[in-house]
């Protein structure tokens, strides 16, 4: 297993985190208020998941990254996917905190925009970046990388501990 494959692995159990975010659990049954419990519990996953995420592509891939060769127009999809999720994350996580987990409902909304930002920079990782990747990089080195990424995983310091 390379280190696009372990990044595919987040990808797939980051959606899964996204889509928690927004499923129709924070409505109870019956019409009840919405679960804000669940939804807080929910927002921790996430953003515990996204962060030991980054810290994998920071360690085993940045400097990668900086060389793949991509078009005017890949790099301009590239950073705009990154500057919107950044921007989504920061409104998620600031108004979850300003409203102390109170407003089930709008932080849905924010949620559900977040969802969309995070597949956008995903999916542009996997059509776009990733192809890249493996094109310009040994395959021993892809899975050099992936199986470091792995080792830390299961120490702790990342997302993908299978």
């Amino acid at each position: 297993m390379d280190i696009i494959d372990v990044l595919l692995e987040d990808h797939a159990a980051l959606r899964g985190e996204a889509e928690a975010l927004t499923s129709p659990h924070t409505r109870a049954r019956g019409g009840a208020p919405p679960d804000r419990k669940r939804l807080l519990g929910d927002m921790r996953a996430f953003f515990t998941l996204f962060k030991a995420h980054e810290a994998v592509e920071d360690d085993f891939l940045s400097e990668a990254f900086c060389l793949v060769e991509l078009d005017a127009g890949q790099r301009a999809e590239f950073s705009e996917t990154r500057r919107a999720l950044a921007e989504a994350l920061k409104k998620f996580g600031a108004f979850a905190v300003g409203s102390g987990g109170k407003s089930v409902e709008p932080m849905r909304d924010v949620a559900l925009r977040l969802r969309d930002d995070l597949e956008a920079h995903l999916s542009c990782e996997e059509r776009v970046v990733f192809p890249r990747l493996r094109a310009s990089m040994r395959a021993a080195k892809l899975r050099d990388l992936g199986a470091r990424a792995r080792a830390g995983a299961r120490r702790g310091s990342g997302v993908s501990a299978k």
